[in-house]
């Protein structure tokens, strides 16, 4: 991955723009989202960079402004890793830790060119103090991209169940 850097005061409120316009940061005021703005730093992610690896403590989030990445899983065995899915511009990327602060479920790796706006799960915490009502509504709207990724990934297991089933009936 690229270095990280501060986001210049001239293009913060474009990346608030993006920020904006992705599902965690539905229906929040604009000073809010200004204010994650501003701690947030700028990195790019080359394909086969690893974002954030499976197991490793999870003290940052980020949101993908451009590209694809992958999020895939190791911990079935060693060297075999699955692939769960594929997260696109306006995905939030590590946003369980703001939840629970435990390891990291799963890697992500970048697929294509990514543009991402990082930031500590620190800062987001202090944002939230700062605007608490905006923090509860942060927090439900996190809630709410875990619940329809929860829900997709019950309907592969139940697809991948039903045709091992079918398999072995034949």
């Amino acid at each position: 991955m690229s270095e990280a850097h501060p986001i210049p005061e001239a293009e913060r409120r474009k990346y608030a723009e993006h920020l904006a316009h992705m599902l965690v940061f539905e229906g929040l005021d604009q000073d809010f989202i200004l204010e994650v703005a501003y701690r947030c730093h700028l990195e790019g992610a080359e394909p086969g960079d690893v974002l954030m690896a499976e197991g490793e403590r999870g003290i940052d989030v980020f949101f993908l402004v451009d590209g694809l990445a992958g999020v895939q899983i190791e911990s079935i065995a060693p060297h075999f890793e699955v692939g769960i899915t594929r997260l696109g511009p306006g995905a939030a990327i590590g946003e369980m830790s703001l939840i629970d602060g435990a390891e990291r479920s799963a890697s992500v790796v970048a697929i294509e060119r990514c543009v991402l706006l990082r930031t500590t799960i620190t800062d987001i915490e202090a944002v939230t103090r700062l605007h608490p009502i905006q923090g509860m509504r942060l927090y439900r709207n996190l809630a709410a991209v875990l619940a329809r990724r929860l829900r997709t990934m019950n309907r592969k297991v139940t697809a991948m169940m039903r045709a091992k089933l079918r398999r072995g009936a034949e």
